[in-house]
């Protein structure tokens, strides 16, 4: 029987549906999302969706959450723990009038920035971050950082928002991967060091895909992108900023400046 000391239109009040005055703030991102004209989704459905895509959700499977004893050698592992969390917390919103579709999303979600070793491992990076930085290390903030910043889905022209990297496709429906650019690695290379290559000296395949990724690159548009995204990187490395955005990208790129004042003595 529900708790008779639970207000619930209080809880009712306070839940994140569009009666709620403060919805339009509940729903608001700070990175814009793409759309499309015929989205039937809410923002939590699709930020559920995004979720059980991403490969920090499937990586789950391989963590451990509980082992039970020698004698029962089944392993609980994190993801199967979040749906068992997923189906509790449905229950409990449903019957307190919260919205479903936020809190299922929360719950599918809440152990996505685990580090290894669990709670234990987290005390430890807590306190290496508290030397360091002066910073604290908490999972459900690193979850965070994950879903905001590198599991993107591709947007409708087929293009994710994280400057790392750039994947080339022989066709719209991207069953021709072409390959990757990675921008994180980008080194500076003196004019006199830069040859020109015959695709006629490489063999059968991989001569066919040099000329296709080549091509690829030819294309103004795809051109223009590509100089776009590495641009807009290799300032975030050179920035003086200190946000989470430079803090994140600077763990894992290369030192661009760096390599280019070596570059100078060659």
């Amino acid at each position: 029987m529900m708790n008779e000391n639970i207000n619930l239109n209080a809880l009712k009040q306070g839940s994140a549906t569009p009666e709620n005055s403060k919805w339009k703030q509940m729903i608001a991102r700070k990175k814009t999302l793409y759309t499309a004209n015929t989205e039937i989704r809410s923002e939590f459905e699709r930020d559920y969706t995004r979720i059980i895509y991403s490969n920090a959700f499937k990586r789950m499977k391989h963590k451990t959450q509980v082992f039970f004893s020698p004698t029962n050698d089944h392993i609980c592992t994190r993801i199967e723990h979040v749906n068992y969390v997923e189906s509790i917390s449905y229950g409990l919103a449903k019957a307190l009038g919260l919205n479903i579709e936020l809190t299922k999303t929360i719950a599918i979600a809440h152990d996505l920035g685990h580090s290894p070793f669990g709670h234990a491992g987290e005390r430890v990076l807590n306190k290496i971050l508290l030397g360091e930085t002066g910073k604290t290390f908490w999972h459900e903030r690193n979850g965070l950082l994950y879903v905001d910043n590198i599991e993107l889905l591709d947007n409708r022209e087929g293009y994710k928002e994280n400057l790392t990297f750039f994947k080339m496709y022989g066709n719209a429906n991207k069953r021709d991967y072409l390959g990757l650019i990675r921008f994180a690695d980008m080194i500076p290379v003196p004019e006199k060091a830069i040859k020109q290559l015959d695709f006629r000296d490489y063999r059968n395949l991989y001569s066919m895909l040099l000329v296709k990724q080549y091509n690829y690159i030819n294309i103004p548009e795809n051109k223009k992108r590509i100089k776009e995204k590495a641009k807009k990187l290799y300032n975030i490395i050179n920035s003086d900023k200190v946000n989470k955005t430079t803090y994140f990208y600077k763990k894992l790129c290369c030192n661009f400046k760096l390599l280019e004042g070596k570059l100078t003595r060659y």
